[in-house]
């Protein structure tokens, strides 16, 4: 039977997994969208083929909103009612997300995943990660990307809860490297890592960027914003709290810049270029 629960379609889980995880958002149509839960079916069909034709991250649920809507040949997959870890299905309850080009290493864990889609990848479908039971059998597919006949790219998760997974940096590199395939040819966001927790905020005035970034982390991080171009850097400012706002020095990379003072916790650092 349905419950007020099955009702809810609420974006903000949808903003933390991608904030805390270094990816700017907006509340905006952009080149890039996630949709994640129930939100899928507040959308009629146009305005979904729409996303399609751009880059869309799906978690679980909206994978399998959009297959049974119709969409599977667009998404890249065919993705069953998502299954409880308690189910008692074979191969077993899953535990880790293992990196499909490194079997011997990079494993997540989702077993506080309250549920995960069953993702069955059509041809043209490349599978990052499987998921595997605790004694190592293999599960399923955990996240997959696919380019559609609309020019679109999709990436989907197995995840039904992305918000919920433990944060680490071979996840947050998972995520970056999505979001870099989602954009495409054309590659414009900042990404920000180095620490966990870091909160990024980008703006655009004209021909001038800034990115604010916060450290809700308990331990100072060493703060590094990655561009898809190289861009000169205008000014970094550190507003640490309880002081006043100073200039930064920031080490320039093939790839973006690192802040060289450690940005302290509940402290700022604003990159201008």
């Amino acid at each position: 039977p349905a419950t007020p629960a099955d009702l809810a379609a609420d974006p903000g889980p949808t903003a933390g997994f991608l904030l805390g995880n270094g990816v700017p958002v907006t509340p905006y149509p952009a080149p890039v969208q996630a949709l994640f839960g129930r939100l899928a079916l507040t959308f009629t069909d146009d305005e979904l083929r729409e996303m399609l034709r751009g880059g869309l991250l799906l978690d679980g649920v909206a994978a399998h909103v959009l297959t049974e809507r119709g969409f599977a040949d667009l998404i890249g997959v065919r993705a069953g009612r998502p299954a409880a870890r308690s189910a008692r299905t074979a191969p077993g309850p899953y535990a880790i997300e293992q990196v499909s080009e490194h079997p011997d290493g990079s494993l997540l864990s989702v077993d506080v995943q309250p549920a995960l889609a069953r993702l069955h990848p059509l041809p043209g479908t490349r599978v990052l990660t499987r998921i595997r039971t605790p004694d190592g059998q293999d599960w399923g597919v955990g996240r997959c990307h696919f380019v559609n006949r609309l020019g679109g790219r999709t990436a989907v998760l197995a995840a039904t809860a992305p918000s919920q997974l433990p944060g680490s940096d071979e996840g947050q590199r998972l995520l970056h490297t999505t979001v870099r395939f989602l954009e495409g040819d054309h590659p414009v966001l900042p990404l920000v890592d180095g620490g966990p927790h870091l909160v990024p905020h980008a703006t655009r005035t004209g021909d001038t960027y800034r990115l604010a970034t916060a450290n809700g982390g308990g331990d100072p991080a060493d703060v590094r914003v990655r561009l898809p171009a190289p861009r000169r850097l205008r000014r970094a400012t550190l507003l640490a709290p309880l002081s006043r706002p100073t200039d930064a020095a920031a080490v320039a990379h093939d790839d973006g810049w690192a802040l060289e003072p450690a940005l302290p916790h509940r402290g700022w650092a604003v990159f201008e270029w």
